[in-house]
């Protein structure tokens, strides 16, 4: 979903890009030392701050309906308006920002909570009483805003903005149509809230005894531990218990996707877009056609991930590679282990081919703490970035453990952080906000410049091992995110032609998907039928439409840009560092062609492949010194 932060703000809270992963270690906040949690007395110095800030945002934000029916009259009562709705726009991300992350910091606070659902509240009710702007100012002629444009120069900052409307015209609506919408918004949570609660719920729990004669609980967290069991009878027994459980929820599931699939039709035809991937795509001018032919550029090149596939039978040493084997580790790898300076060390000196300019930021986020690093009781599990209040600085969310996995997830962290970082100091605050494409790119570059330094100082091959097929599992994702896509794809495409869909129907579609990716037909990867409830699992997919899918041109997209730099290509550095700080002033495809990077050609996914085909030489002429 495009996130937007500037004349209107309309999301619930910022988007935050999160990943959730387990935390083992927990310590008590009072015991962690101030250099290593976050300072968020930069957005407020106080709770009481934040109150007043709240009551002062509150007492204007009725001001904007005095705009309203006024923004033709000239080009000076445009400007006010805009400048208005961006004072307000500015103070709720403020807001936002610090009782999301104060939320965060400690689940348990019923206080913070409370502060946060009056943030979002806020901001639903600012976004349906400002929503008349884009419809009035769609209004116009095209030659009445340009004209407004050239007599009113501080309407510059707003060009972005106002070019972006009046491309997006034929799919906005009437300004009381507009407010509707954004009203009946809050209903389509619906799915995603009610997936929640099944999914992480008791409704989904059952259990099973091991061949230890253990008897263990399945529920959601308990699947997630115990389909990593190294035993094989047993991880099957877990798989077809928890599935089985699962199935009897086939029905309700199935009534809650096509919930989701069809508030996607509705506003695809309520708004004017031919289909679903047009409606998700159009907003930040990504052609069509670059998602189909991501699709087709995966199928094309099935036989890369096929090859992966066997290096984990090898490394299992498997008669047959079931799906139900992939979550186990292929071997037993030799664990990197960074204490938390250790870890800033490495990032920084992974990064330094970009230069002081883009490092010295990193220092500034290590030093002024930027970053909340520990788990601690009540604090949310995982990591995320949250972009923070315009101009002031991010903030992370992680949950260091001192694996390389956990230094992996700060370097992508950062990178959305810095990203945002620079954007915000190079484009005002009307600017339409980058899309998630563009800001995927960022992160999964510095994993890729933070694995290439690790690799380079590396010799020992159970250790090379562990790291090569740790960035594999990176790059073949890529078909897990073209496979999801194209089941998405599926049955958006039977309900847009009138096709019920039901549990049955769409697990049947999932399992065609499902096998053909894993080469099931060809004896690859025995995918048994209980995996065609699978998707159930896809979170995403109940939330945010083709979200996935983001994920893949971005890894494309970021492998040709981080082989760019390290190869010491003259200009690539200058290069990147201006994709950082364009923002959303340029659309993503444009902005990549000016990188070097073409999405609209297959060479950044063959790029990828060759990249991935790399690794696999290497893990296999280890294996081969190895004599298996």
């Amino acid at each position: 979903m495009r996130k937007i932060i500037g004349v209107i703000f309309v999301m619930l809270w910022m988007v935050i890009f999160s990943h959730v992963q387990v935390s083992p270690q927990i310590h008590e906040r009072s015991e962690v030392p101030e250099k290593y949690k976050w300072d968020l007395s930069d957005l407020y110095p106080t709770d009481s701050a934040w109150t007043e800030a709240k009551n002062k945002v509150t007492a204007r934000m009725d001001k904007i309906a005095s705009f309203k029916g006024t923004l033709a009259e000239s080009a000076s009562r445009l400007l006010a308006c805009l400048d208005f709705s961006n004072e307000i726009s500015k103070e709720l991300l403020r807001m936002s920002s610090y009782s999301y992350n104060k939320t965060n910091q400690d689940l348990r606070n019923p206080k913070y909570r409370a502060m946060d659902q009056e943030t979002n509240q806020l901001i639903t009710v600012y976004a349906a009483n400002a929503s008349f702007i884009k419809p009035e100012i769609l209004a116009l002629e095209k030659k009445t805003i340009l004209e407004f444009m050239k007599a009113e120069p501080d309407l510059k900052p707003y060009t972005s903005y106002l070019n972006d409307l009046m491309r997006q015209k034929k799919h906005t609506l009437s300004g009381k149509e507009e407010k509707v919408m954004a009203e009946a918004g809050r209903m389509s949570l619906a799915p995603s809230s009610l997936y929640n609660a099944l999914i992480y719920g008791d409704l989904l729990e059952t259990e099973v005894t091991l061949s230890t004669g253990e008897t263990v609980k399945l529920d959601r967290t308990g699947f997630d531990r115990y389909k990593r069991l190294a035993d094989r009878e047993d991880r099957e027994l877990v798989y077809r218990t928890f599935y089985g459980e699962l199935n009897k929820f086939r029905s309700t599931f199935g009534a809650l996707m096509n919930a989701k699939v069809n508030t996607d039709i509705f506003n695809t035809r309520v708004k004017g877009y031919g289909d679903s991937v047009e409606m998700t795509l159009e907003p930040d001018n990504i052609p069509v056609a670059v998602f189909h032919n991501f699709i087709a550029n995966a199928n094309k090149q099935l036989d890369k991930f096929h090859r992966y596939l066997k290096i984990r039978k090898r490394l299992l040493g498997a008669d047959r590679l079931m799906s139900t084997d992939l979550a186990v580790p292929a071997f037993d790898g030799i664990d990197l282990n960074y204490d938390i300076e250790e870890a800033k060390a490495l990032i920084l000196e992974s990064l330094d081919p970009l230069g002081e300019t883009y490092t010295s930021i990193v220092k500034e986020a290590f030093e002024n703490r930027w970053i909340d690093f520990f788990p601690t009781p009540g604090k949310r599990s995982g990591y995320y970035t949250d972009f923070g209040a315009y101009a002031e600085h991010p903030y992370i969310l992680m949950n260091y453990a001192g694996q390389y996995s956990d230094v992996s997830a700060m370097a992508h962290e950062l990178g959305h952080a810095l990203h945002r970082y620079f954007a915000d100091r190079t484009q005002s605050f009307s600017t339409p906000n980058y899309s998630s494409l563009a800001a995927e790119v960022t992160s999964l570059f510095n994993e890729k410049l933070l694995r290439k330094n690790v690799l380079e100082k590396v010799k020992d091959e159970n250790t090379r091992l562990s790291l090569l097929m740790a960035g594999i599992d990176k790059e073949r994702a890529i078909f897990g995110q073209a496979m999801v896509s194209e089941f998405e794809w599926r049955i958006h495409q039977e309900a847009e032609i009138g096709r019920a869909l039901t549990g049955d129907s769409i697990s049947k579609i999932y399992l065609e998907t499902l096998r053909k990716y894993y080469g099931h037909d060809k004896g690859v990867c025995y995918v048994p039928d209980y995996m065609d409830m699978d998707w159930v699992f896809d979170r995403l997919l109940f939330i945010d439409t083709y979200r996935i899918y983001v994920y893949a041109p971005s890894q494309t997209a970021a492998t040709v840009l981080a082989e760019k730099v390290l190869s010491g290509e003259k200009g690539a550095v200058k290069k990147y560092l201006d994709f950082l700080s364009a923002g959303g002033s340029v659309y993503p495809i444009d902005l990549l062609q000016k990188t070097g990077v073409d999405l609209t050609s297959p060479e950044p996914f063959e790029k990828t492949m060759d990249a991935m085909e790399r690794m696999m030489d290497e893990i296999e002429r280890i294996l081969e010194n190895k004599g298996k």
